[in-house]
Parts: structure tokens; sequence; C-alpha cells
């Protein structure tokens, strides 16, 4: 199922905004978190927001040229600029697929104390765009035949746009929907990696040619 997701072709641009919520890492005075992001061979690394301390802004843009690339992860580290060690405030590390599915939109997105993503460490704003070929199959000009109108994978705080993923591969028996595996390996990727629970397929779909029909 993995190969309808395709390589990367085009620009991509990331906006890093603000943070919320962050965690304390510094004992005295405030802290001066910056962010540091990496996606494959790509890495870039923001301006440092001076006493940002659990809040801090950043509003810098940055736009990477990708060439058939088939890595998926991308990973944001927050942390504290110090005189002495840098220290981690919180990292996020998900399939560029579920930023991706907000494209051009600015969107809150949790920060975890490890890539297990099990204990929050705050909140990050992000937004995503792509100009270029690959990922996931853009949704159809018209409806599949099992009538999906739209489809998102994954939990409540991270998830992805599946829409023309599953008007491509969505295999009906008995006028029901059928997956033959888990809904991991039939997308090929997990948009919220560590979390079992709470991960769901919300269709909607037409039902005697009306709209809106919801399958979760």
């Amino acid at each position: 199922m993995a190969t309808l997701i395709a390589p990367y072709t085009g620009t991509l641009i990331i906006k890093v905004i603000e943070g919320k919520d962050l965690p304390r890492v510094q004992m005295m005075g405030k802290q001066d978190p910056y962010m540091k992001i990496q996606f494959g061979k790509h890495k870039k690394r923001s301006k440092t927001a001076k006493d940002g301390d659990r809040a801090p802004k950043w509003n810098q843009e940055f736009t990477l040229e990708l060439k058939n690339e088939g890595e998926t992860q991308i990973q944001f580290d927050v942390c504290n600029d110090n005189l002495v060690k840098d220290s981690r405030i919180g990292i996020l590390k998900a399939p560029i697929h579920v930023f991706l599915s907000h494209q051009g939109k600015a969107k809150w997105f949790p920060l975890y104390k490890t890539t297990n993503n099990r204990s929050q460490a705050g909140n990050l704003c992000i937004q995503c765009e792509f100009k270029g070929t690959g990922g996931l199959p853009a949704p159809l000009p018209q409806n599949s035949s099992f009538g999906i109108v739209s489809a998102t994978y994954g939990t409540e705080l991270m998830s992805a746009d599946v829409t023309g993923f599953m008007q491509i591969q969505a295999q009906v028996q008995g006028g029901r929907l059928v997956l033959k595996t888990g809904l991991t390996d039939y997308f090929g990727f997990d948009p919220h990696n560590g979390h079992k629970a709470g991960k769901v397929l919300k269709l909607e779909y037409k039902k005697d040619g009306r709209i809106p029909h919801s399958l979760h």
C-alpha cells in the first residue's frame, strides 16, 4: 500500500510561528528557545527567541528544495539557547503528510519530551506548504465508486488527509468498505507514533447522491 506515497520533488515551505505552554528547563531567569528542523538531509535552525520562555514567537519561514525525496519523517526540536550547554525543551517527529494536510494554514501541534510521543511538552504552531509533485495521492476531481468525499486518519491531535488514497484504494464488498490489514499497514505510515489508542479513520461519503454521511 505504501507505494501510493510518491517521493517529493518541489519546494517545501515551513513557517515556524510560535510555541506555548513549554516546560521550563532553565533553573534561573527566562529561557531562550530556538527551533531546529530536520527533514532528510535538510537541516534548518531558527533565530533565538530571547526571553521567549514558555511562549516564544519566531515567525520565521524556511524553504527546502526537494528532489526525489523519499524521507517521510520530519523532526522539530525546540531547544533552550544556553551559554554552557543547550537543553532540549520538546520534540515532535511525525510524517510530513500530517503537516501538509493543512496546506498553507497555521495549526497547533503537540510537542513531546521524547520521540516516543508519550509525555507532552507544550505546543508548537507551524504552517507548511508544498509546491510540486509527490506525497499522498491528491483527491480526485470526481468521487470514487464508493462515493468517498473526504477521509482523515489519525488522532484528534495528529491526523492526515487520506482522501485521494482512499478514493484509489478503497475496496467494497457487499456494500461495505473492507480493510484487510491494520490502518498503519494499510496507509504505510503512522500519523501519531507511539499512540495505539484513539486512532480512527473518518470518512465522509455519498449515499443516494447526498452528502454528508460519515463513518468512524
